[in-house]
C-alpha cells in the first residue's frame, strides 16, 4: 500500500499540476514535458477541456491549506519516477483528477 501524500509536500512544479488539473476538470493534457521527475511547465502542454452538453457545470470544490492527495495522484507521481525524463504523450483528467496516461515505453 502507498503512503499517502500531502500536497504541502509536492515539489513547486507538482503542486502547479495537481492546481492546472483541479481547474481543468474533465479533459486531458498532451506533450507534458517530465524532466528529473517533475512536470515542466515550458514548453506549455496542450491543455484540453471537455464539456458534457446538457449537463449542469459543478463547481469547483474549495481548495484547503493542505490537504492528503487521493491514491490517482501516488499513482501518477510514481510513474514521473520511473520514468525520470521522458514525455507523457497524454495525461486523462477526470473530476480533476489524472485517470489515464500514455506515454512511449522502451522495451528490451
Amino acid at each position: 500500500m502507498s503512503a499517502t501524500i500531502r500536497l504541502s509536500s509536492l515539489s513547486p512544479a507538482r503542486f502547479h499540476l495537481v492546481h492546472v488539473l483541479r481547474l481543468l476538470r474533465f479533459g486531458h493534457l498532451e506533450n507534458l514535458i517530465i524532466a528529473n521527475r517533475d512536470p515542466i511547465w515550458l514548453p506549455t502542454p496542450r491543455i484540453v477541456r471537455e464539456v458534457k452538453l446538457g449537463s449542469r457545470a459543478e463547481p469547483i470544490p474549495a481548495e484547503h491549506d493542505d490537504f492528503d492527495l487521493k491514491l490517482q495522484w501516488t499513482e501518477l507521481f510514481t510513474h514521473f519516477d520511473a520514468i525520470g525524463d521522458g514525455v507523457i504523450e497524454r495525461l486523462e483528467v477526470q473530476n480533476g483528477l489524472p485517470f489515464r496516461i500514455a506515454f512511449d515505453e522502451v522495451v528490451a
